[in-house]
């Protein structure tokens, strides 16, 4: 059983996009598989005097669990009373990072999911906010599944997974990841962009992921592209091949943002129309 934990700050347009890749992913429930959807609203308490703080926090936690009873009747009401999913509510005070944090050290999560506005999706999310990927990543620890708002998810059959070849050693998110993409019977295309003078690198990606993926019941693949740039690289195999999910591992050494930078935000986020999930580059297990 998955828990999809999913904040629950939404505007219609997010909620329909959240929604819309619930009715994917229930598609592909096993008869008798039940899935957790856990709805998490954090609330904070502006800076007041500590004479009102009390009463405005009594009234926010108030307001916060009326927003999480009217969004669990509203997934009632689009997906009925299914004895597939189980709802659990979540409010807690605090910032949004902080209260995905906490409840973590309760309840393993095993993706959060965010949605975000699709036409400015990387400036948003990768510039100096708390609700970047590297932020929650390297927090939380637990992968991240991004949806661009206002576009509606297709099912999942092909998964592009970009790396770097370095070692990756965090193998529960990594065979976690690997569930998924059996979940919805997905194929894996692992790509590489070789920027350097040097030969292809495929017996080092062999090396790298050949024991991690032994178990791997699904199609997968390896693709190494070479290009001067890895935007050039990236945005010619997303064009030509339009994968329905993109996944990228978050470096503690900034990995992301490096790969990424200014000119990748700016060209990939005008036609970014795919979820994008982020692994963290380690599993904490505190």
């Amino acid at each position: 059983m998955f828990n999809l934990v999913i904040p629950t700050d939404f505007s219609q347009e997010n909620r329909e996009t959240v929604f819309s890749f619930l009715d994917i992913f229930f598609q592909h429930l096993p008869k008798g598989g039940v899935t957790k959807l856990t709805l998490l609203n954090a609330y904070d308490t502006p800076r007041v005097g500590q004479s009102i703080i009390h009463n405005m926090d009594e009234k926010l936690s108030e307001i916060s669990e009326e927003d999480l009873k009217k969004e669990a009747n509203l997934i009632k009401e689009r997906f009925g009373n299914a004895s597939d999913y189980q709802i659990e509510k979540c409010s807690q005070k605090g910032s949004l990072l902080n209260v995905l944090h906490l409840y973590d050290k309760k309840d393993e999560i095993d993706f959060v999911i965010l949605s975000y506005k699709a036409d400015n999706f990387f400036d948003k999310v990768f510039r100096n906010s708390e609700l970047n990927p590297s932020n929650i990543v390297n927090s939380l620890k637990e992968p991240v599944l991004f949806l661009p708002k206002g576009q509606t998810p297709k099912d999942i059959k092909t998964i592009l997974f970009g790396v770097d070849l370095k070692p990756f050693d965090n193998d529960k998110d990594f065979e976690l990841f690997l569930k998924f993409a059996e979940f919805f019977g997905a194929e894996i295309k692992f790509i590489h962009i070789n920027t350097g003078a040097e030969g292809m690198n495929e017996q080092l990606f062999h090396d790298t992921f050949d024991s991690k993926l032994s178990s791997f019941r699904g199609e997968y693949s390896y693709v190494e592209i070479q290009s001067p740039r890895v935007i050039d690289g990236y945005l010619e195999f997303t064009k030509e091949n339009n994968p329905d999910m993109v996944v990228l591992i978050e470096r503690e050494d900034n990995f992301l943002k490096s790969f990424l930078g200014d000119s990748f935000a700016d060209n990939f986020s005008k036609s970014f129309t795919s979820p994008l999930l982020v692994l963290s580059e380690k599993y904490d297990n505190e």
